[in-house]
């Protein structure tokens, strides 16, 4: 339940799985927990970073059993079985330094499929949007950066396959019978 991450007493910020550990990301540290159900309770927890600095709930993403997230003093790269590694040097003075620490909730990390790499989109101080971005390589462990014109809330990943469009369809959609997979 929840009374088993009490050890500290930050908010709950995110959690991802890694391995097979859930990891949660709490504002004061980050905890392992391992299912088990032979005991009880049926989750080891394992403390493993206290003072993290973990801030945002949407700047932590994962890739190649690697978590890599934003923390107020870097961006770290997290495996599970040792402290967080700081891989954000190149970039943390300039990225701390712009960085609207008032708008944090609305930074955001995604990876790049099939890129190797992990972007952080962040807000910038003195700008009314959401438009520096931080990319991390990390096969070639590079840093690149930038800013978009447009305001930017969100980023996906869209895979074209076969099947119906809409622009097959005929006829009114509430004279449609069945489900999608059936039109």
């Amino acid at each position: 339940g929840y009374i088993d991450c009490y050890d500290t007493p930050g908010p709950i910020l995110a959690a991802t799985i890694l391995g097979p550990y859930l990891v949660v990301y709490k504002e004061d540290g980050i905890i392992l927990l391992e299912y088990n159900a032979e005991v009880d309770p049926v989750f080891n927890k394992t403390p493993r970073i206290t003072g993290s600095q973990f801030f945002a709930t949407k700047a932590v993403a994962s890739a190649n059993n690697i978590d890599y997230f934003l923390a107020r003093d870097n961006v770290y790269a997290f495996t599970g079985l040792h402290e967080a590694v700081k891989i954000g040097d190149p970039i943390r003075d300039e990225l701390l330094e712009n960085f609207d620490f008032a708008n944090k909730s609305e930074c955001f990390a995604y990876i790049q499929p099939g890129k190797h790499r992990i972007t952080f989109v962040t807000p910038v101080k003195a700008s009314t949007t959401l438009n520096c971005w931080y990319t991390y390589d990390f096969l070639e462990k590079t840093w690149s950066k930038g800013k978009w014109n447009d305001y930017m809330t969100c980023a996906g990943r869209y895979e074209g396959g076969e099947g119906t469009s809409w622009s097959q369809l005929s006829g009114l959609w509430s004279a449609l019978l069945g489900s999608w997979a059936d039109l």
